[in-house]
C-alpha cells in the first residue's frame, strides 16, 4: 500500500503517522509559553554567561586540578562513587576565587551539555538595588534555563505554568516541586540525564539573609535525593557559621561532600603563574624587553606568599606594582589600600 505525505513531511513509524510539522508547531508553542509566562520573575543577569561584572572566570592555567576535581564529582567518577553525593558544597573566604571558578565550570558544563542551570548571587551591596531576591527570582531563573537547557522539559514546565498561573506568586517550595521537580520526574529514564546535568549556586552567602540561606539548603537537602541521578546541586559560598552549621546537620551532611577551597595544595603555584603572567604581559605592552630582571623572583614570592590564597591580593599587587614600577613597595601599597 502506498501512502502519501500532504503537503509536508510526515514521519511513518510501525503504522503510527506524526506530522512532524505538527510537533514543530507544538514545540514552538511550549517554548513561547514559557517565554512569555517567566517574563518579570527571573533574574537575566544571574547566570553565567551574562554580562554581569561578577561573572568571572579562572587566568588559564589555574585551578585546573580543582575543575578537574568537580568535572569528575558531576559524572559520578569521584572517588567516593561508592557512595555519591548529591551537593558539593565549595567554600572559602573572600576573593579567593570561588565566583572564578563556578563561572569557568559552568561554562565548560554548558559546553559539554551537562549544565542544567546558574544562578550567580550579587553582592548584598547590590541586591536592593538590582531586585535580586531568593524568594522571587531563584527557582524560576533556574527553571526557565533548565526548560531550553533540557529541551526534554519544555512541555512539562510549560503545562506547570498553564495550570498554575499563579505560581510565581507562591512559595520557593512550591514552585520548585512544579517548576523543577515534578518536569523532571514525569521524563522518568529519559536519556536527557543519561549523564547527570548540574545546578550550580554561587554565592550563596549573599543571598539575602540568614534565614533565606538556611531556607534555600533546606529546599536543596529535600530536592536533591528525590532527583538523584539526574541533577546534582554545586554550592559556592563563605563558611559563614550559620551556612556551615546548616551543612553539618544530618538531612544535608548525609548527601553532601565539602571542599575547602584554601586546602588547594595548587593554590599558591596558581597565584605564582597569575603574577607571572601578569607582569609578562605588562612588559609586552610597554616594550619593556631587556629589563627581564623586573620584577625580581624573590619579589613575585614574597607576594605569593603574603596572599596567602588570595587572588584578590595578588591582583590588587599586580596592577599596583605596574603603576609604580617598585614592587619592593607593593606590600605597604596594600596595607594603606586595604585598611
Amino acid at each position: 500500500m502506498s501512502i502519501f505525505a500532504p503537503n509536508g513531511p510526515m514521519l511513518v513509524t510501525g503504522g503510527t503517522f506524526i506530522n512532524n510539522a505538527r510537533l514543530k508547531k507544538r514545540s514552538n508553542r511550549h517554548r513561547r509559553t514559557i517565554q512569555e509566562s517567566f517574563n518579570g520573575h527571573i533574574a537575566l543577569d544571574a547566570t553565567h554567561d551574562t554580562n554581569s561584572a561578577d561573572n568571572s572566570r579562572c587566568h588559564p592555567g589555574t585551578r585546573t586540578a580543582v575543575l578537574q576535581t568537580l568535572d569528575d564529582w558531576a559524572q559520578n567518577r569521584s572517588a567516593e562513587d561508592s557512595n555519591p553525593s548529591h551537593i558539593l558544597w565549595l567554600f572559602g573566604p573572600a576573593q579567593v576565587g570561588k565566583s572564578a571558578i563556578a563561572g569557568s565550570f559552568a561554562a565548560a558544563q554548558c559546553k559539554k551539555r551537562r549544565l542544567a542551570a546558574s544562578f550567580f548571587f550579587p553582592p548584598k551591596s547590590r541586591t536592593s538595588t538590582n531586585g535580586y531576591g531568593f524568594e522571587k527570582y531563584l527557582i524560576p531563573t533556574i527553571a526557565f534555563q533548565m526548560a531550553f537547557n533540557i529541551p526534554e522539559l519544555q512541555p512539562h514546565i510549560a503545562q506547570a505554568v498553564e495550570n498554575n498561573p499563579m505560581i510565581f506568586h507562591q512559595s520557593a517550595e512550591t514552585q520548585v516541586e512544579q517548576l523543577i521537580i515534578a518536569p523532571i520526574l514525569f521524563l522518568g529514564t529519559s536519556p536527557a540525564f543519561r549523564v547527570p546535568r548540574t545546578i550550580i549556586i554561587d554565592g550563596l552567602d549573599k543571598c539575602g539573609d540568614q534565614e533565606a540561606e538556611k531556607r534555600v539548603l533546606a529546599i536543596i537537602a529535600d530536592t536533591a535525593p528525590r532527583l538523584s541521578g539526574r541533577i546534582r546541586f554545586l554550592i559556592f559560598s563563605r563558611p559563614e557559621p550559620h551556612i556551615t552549621t546548616t551543612f553539618n546537620l544530618p538531612a544535608l551532611k548525609s548527601i553532601t561532600q565539602s571542599m575547602d577551597l584554601t586546602d588547594d595544595v595548587n593554590g599558591f603555584n596558581d597565584i605564582r603563574v597569575f603574577l607571572k603572567n601578569g607582569f609578562k604581559q605588562f612588559r609586552a605592552a610597554r616594550g619593556i624587553k631587556s629589563d627581564l630582571s623586573w620584577p625580581e623572583e624573590q619579589s613575585i614570592e614574597l607576594i605569593v606568599f603574603q596572599s596567602r590564597g588570595s587572588f584578590g591580593y595578588a591582583r590588587i599587587a599586580l596592577d599596583l606594582s605596574q603603576r609604580v614600577r617598585a614592587i619592593n613597595k607593593v606590600p605597604a601599597l596594600i596595607f594603606f589600600f586595604l585598611t
